[in-house]
Protein backbone atom coordinates (compact mmCIF):
# COMPACT_ATOMS: atom_id res chain seq x y z
CA UNK A 1 0.00 0.00 0.00
CA UNK A 2 1.47 3.50 -0.73
CA UNK A 3 0.82 5.86 1.85
CA UNK A 4 1.21 9.56 1.28
CA UNK A 5 3.77 12.43 2.03
CA UNK A 6 2.47 13.32 5.02
CA UNK A 7 1.02 10.18 6.43
CA UNK A 8 4.82 9.57 6.10
CA UNK A 9 5.58 12.18 7.99
CA UNK A 10 3.37 11.28 11.06
CA UNK A 11 4.79 7.60 10.91
CA UNK A 12 8.42 8.84 10.90
CA UNK A 13 7.72 11.34 14.23
CA UNK A 14 6.05 9.04 16.05
CA UNK A 15 9.30 6.95 15.37
CA UNK A 16 11.58 9.56 16.63
CA UNK A 17 9.87 11.03 19.26
CA UNK A 18 7.75 10.37 22.21
CA UNK A 19 4.64 11.85 21.07
CA UNK A 20 1.92 12.03 24.05
CA UNK A 21 -0.39 14.78 22.04
CA UNK A 22 -2.25 15.59 18.75
CA UNK A 23 -0.41 19.26 19.58
CA UNK A 24 3.17 18.08 19.70
CA UNK A 25 2.92 15.56 16.53
CA UNK A 26 1.51 18.87 14.75
CA UNK A 27 4.46 20.49 15.94
CA UNK A 28 7.07 18.03 15.07
CA UNK A 29 5.15 18.01 11.63
CA UNK A 30 3.97 21.09 10.75
CA UNK A 31 0.94 19.94 9.56
CA UNK A 32 -2.33 21.14 11.22
CA UNK A 33 -3.75 19.60 14.32
CA UNK A 34 -7.25 18.97 12.04
CA UNK A 35 -5.26 17.04 9.48
CA UNK A 36 -3.05 15.40 12.38
CA UNK A 37 -6.31 14.26 14.00
CA UNK A 38 -7.49 12.68 10.66
CA UNK A 39 -4.19 11.24 9.90
CA UNK A 40 -3.98 9.29 12.79
CA UNK A 41 -7.03 7.75 12.70
CA UNK A 42 -6.27 6.60 9.28
CA UNK A 43 -3.14 5.27 10.56
CA UNK A 44 -4.50 3.69 13.89
CA UNK A 45 -7.35 2.32 11.84
CA UNK A 46 -4.96 0.48 9.51
CA UNK A 47 -3.27 -1.04 12.34
CA UNK A 48 -0.05 1.18 11.97
CA UNK A 49 0.01 3.30 15.28
CA UNK A 50 -1.45 2.32 18.06
CA UNK A 51 -1.28 3.66 21.93
CA UNK A 52 0.95 3.01 24.51
CA UNK A 53 0.47 3.18 28.39
CA UNK A 54 2.68 5.89 30.05
CA UNK A 55 1.02 5.13 33.55
CA UNK A 56 4.19 2.46 34.27
CA UNK A 57 6.49 5.43 34.67
CA UNK A 58 5.26 7.68 37.64
CA UNK A 59 6.97 10.84 35.86
CA UNK A 60 4.59 10.50 32.85
CA UNK A 61 1.21 10.73 33.00
CA UNK A 62 -1.32 9.45 29.96
CA UNK A 63 -0.47 7.66 26.70
CA UNK A 64 1.76 7.75 23.90
CA UNK A 65 1.62 7.30 19.85
CA UNK A 66 3.53 3.47 19.09
CA UNK A 67 4.43 2.46 16.10
CA UNK A 68 3.01 -1.53 15.50
CA UNK A 69 5.48 -3.46 13.38
CA UNK A 70 3.40 -2.63 10.31
CA UNK A 71 3.88 1.03 11.19
CA UNK A 72 7.32 0.40 11.15
CA UNK A 73 7.77 -1.87 7.52
CA UNK A 74 5.66 0.59 6.04
CA UNK A 75 7.11 3.70 7.46
CA UNK A 76 10.50 1.85 6.22
CA UNK A 77 9.14 1.40 2.71
CA UNK A 78 7.35 4.87 2.50
CA UNK A 79 10.79 6.19 3.25
CA UNK A 80 12.90 4.51 0.26
CA UNK A 81 9.72 5.25 -2.44
CA UNK A 82 10.21 8.97 -0.99
CA UNK A 83 13.44 9.07 -1.82
CA UNK A 84 13.68 7.41 -4.85
CA UNK A 85 11.43 9.48 -5.91
CA UNK A 86 12.50 13.04 -4.73
CA UNK A 87 16.00 12.05 -6.48
CA UNK A 88 14.26 11.14 -9.71
CA UNK A 89 12.90 14.85 -9.70
CA UNK A 90 16.78 16.29 -8.54
CA UNK A 91 17.88 14.06 -11.74
CA UNK A 92 14.96 15.73 -13.84
CA UNK A 93 16.14 19.27 -12.74
CA UNK A 94 19.43 18.58 -13.30
CA UNK A 95 18.90 17.45 -16.46
CA UNK A 96 16.88 20.39 -17.86
CA UNK A 97 19.43 22.69 -16.20
CA UNK A 98 22.44 21.30 -18.44
CA UNK A 99 19.69 21.69 -21.82
CA UNK A 100 19.38 25.06 -20.63
CA UNK A 101 22.93 25.31 -19.76
CA UNK A 102 23.74 24.40 -23.38
CA UNK A 103 21.33 26.57 -25.04
CA UNK A 104 23.06 29.85 -22.66
CA UNK A 105 26.46 28.66 -24.65
CA UNK A 106 24.87 28.32 -27.75
CA UNK A 107 23.74 31.89 -27.57
CA UNK A 108 27.42 32.97 -26.73
CA UNK A 109 27.14 32.78 -22.94
CA UNK A 110 30.24 31.96 -21.80
CA UNK A 111 30.77 34.17 -18.89
CA UNK A 112 27.34 34.28 -16.76
CA UNK A 113 25.38 35.99 -13.64
CA UNK A 114 23.17 33.75 -12.37
CA UNK A 115 19.91 35.53 -10.63
CA UNK A 116 17.92 33.17 -7.80
CA UNK A 117 18.52 31.52 -4.92
CA UNK A 118 22.11 29.56 -3.50
CA UNK A 119 20.98 26.47 -3.55
CA UNK A 120 20.24 26.18 -7.18
CA UNK A 121 23.33 28.22 -7.89
CA UNK A 122 25.32 25.63 -6.71
CA UNK A 123 23.25 22.99 -8.75
CA UNK A 124 24.32 25.02 -11.83
CA UNK A 125 27.88 25.04 -10.83
CA UNK A 126 27.61 21.41 -9.94
CA UNK A 127 26.49 20.86 -13.79
CA UNK A 128 29.00 23.07 -15.47
CA UNK A 129 31.96 21.44 -13.33
CA UNK A 130 30.61 17.91 -14.19
CA UNK A 131 29.87 18.66 -17.91
CA UNK A 132 33.30 20.64 -18.21
CA UNK A 133 31.05 23.29 -19.75
CA UNK A 134 32.74 26.40 -21.01
CA UNK A 135 30.15 28.41 -19.37
CA UNK A 136 31.55 30.23 -16.28
CA UNK A 137 29.60 31.65 -13.27
CA UNK A 138 31.27 34.95 -13.16
CA UNK A 139 28.81 35.75 -10.29
CA UNK A 140 25.59 35.88 -8.63
CA UNK A 141 22.69 37.58 -6.83
CA UNK A 142 19.66 36.85 -5.84
CA UNK A 143 17.38 39.32 -7.38
CA UNK A 144 17.34 41.00 -10.70
CA UNK A 145 17.13 44.37 -9.46
CA UNK A 146 20.47 43.51 -7.69
CA UNK A 147 21.73 43.04 -11.49
CA UNK A 148 21.43 46.41 -12.07
CA UNK A 149 25.07 47.17 -9.95
CA UNK A 150 26.84 44.65 -12.18
CA UNK A 151 28.52 46.28 -15.74
CA UNK A 152 27.15 44.65 -18.15
CA UNK A 153 30.50 44.22 -20.18
CA UNK A 154 31.54 42.11 -17.35
CA UNK A 155 29.30 39.33 -18.33
CA UNK A 156 27.86 37.70 -21.60
CA UNK A 157 24.30 36.77 -19.94
CA UNK A 158 22.15 37.04 -17.05
CA UNK A 159 20.29 33.65 -16.47
CA UNK A 160 17.90 33.52 -13.59
CA UNK A 161 14.19 32.58 -12.84
CA UNK A 162 11.25 35.02 -12.53
CA UNK A 163 7.91 34.53 -11.01
CA UNK A 164 6.87 37.40 -13.37
CA UNK A 165 8.65 36.44 -17.23
CA UNK A 166 11.07 38.27 -18.82
CA UNK A 167 8.83 41.54 -19.38
CA UNK A 168 9.31 42.08 -16.23
CA UNK A 169 12.70 41.03 -16.05
CA UNK A 170 13.38 43.57 -19.19
CA UNK A 171 11.57 46.30 -17.42
CA UNK A 172 13.38 45.54 -14.10
CA UNK A 173 17.15 45.69 -16.04
CA UNK A 174 16.51 48.48 -18.65
CA UNK A 175 20.16 49.21 -18.74
CA UNK A 176 21.26 45.47 -19.36
CA UNK A 177 20.60 44.73 -23.20
CA UNK A 178 17.74 42.35 -23.52
CA UNK A 179 19.58 39.57 -25.57
CA UNK A 180 21.77 38.97 -22.62
CA UNK A 181 18.78 38.41 -20.26
CA UNK A 182 17.54 34.39 -20.22
CA UNK A 183 15.09 32.93 -17.61
CA UNK A 184 15.87 29.19 -17.48
CA UNK A 185 12.46 28.33 -16.80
Amino acid sequence: MNYSEKEFQVLDAIDRWEISSQRQLAGHTGISVGKINYLLRELLAKGLVKMGNLKRNSAKIGYTYLLTRKGLEAKSRAAARFVNAKLEEYNTLRRVLATRLAEVEARGGLRVVFVGPEAVKECLASIISETQSPVRMVSHCDDWQALQGFQPDHYDMAIGFADEGIRAVREKCQQVPAEKLMLLW
